[in-house]
């Protein structure tokens, strides 16, 4: 068997590849941001257009629940591309650690000063879509047992 990793040949990257790497970095950042800030907005008018039409009430029963589905998908799909996306930054980030050392020992640095090992962009990828589509699942079982 032949070990790969003895002909690997580690060559420094130029400034110009960093600054790019960075650029790069920071690209995608905000386009996760973007992104997450664009489901927020739908849920939120879809939520807001079910209270406008007084959903609850027992006659708009079918608003409530087509505003639940749509509402639930939102919030399904917002979480599949908050996930790919984020494995799009784990990925930058590596690559960062491993070409930018200025950046790397900074993010070590910062590890070593706080411990706490939730990261917030992790808690951004789980909770607002997952809180967004448990609001939904209630608003259809309460809907459904009517």
């Amino acid at each position: 068997m032949n070990d790969s990793s003895k002909n690997i040949i580690i060559v420094p990257v130029s400034e110009d590849a960093q600054t790019r790497l960075l650029l790069h970095g920071m690209h995608e950042e905000t386009i996760f941001y973007n992104r997450m800030n664009f489901s927020m907005l739908i849920e939120a008018l879809l939520f807001t257009s079910l209270l406008s039409a007084n959903g609850l009430k027992p006659e708009n029963g079918r608003v409530a629940q087509i505003c639940g589905w749509v509402g639930l998908l939102v919030a399904v799909f917002w979480w599949l591309v908050q996930f790919d996306k984020r494995r799009m930054l784990d990925t930058l980030v590596k690559r960062i650690e491993d070409d930018v050392p200025d950046v790397a020992k900074t993010w070590e640095l910062n590890k070593e000063r706080y411990r706490f090992e939730v990261e917030a962009t992790n808690m951004l990828v789980w909770f607002p879509p997952l809180l967004c589509g448990a609001a939904w699942i209630a608003l259809l079982v309460i809907t459904y047992m009517r």
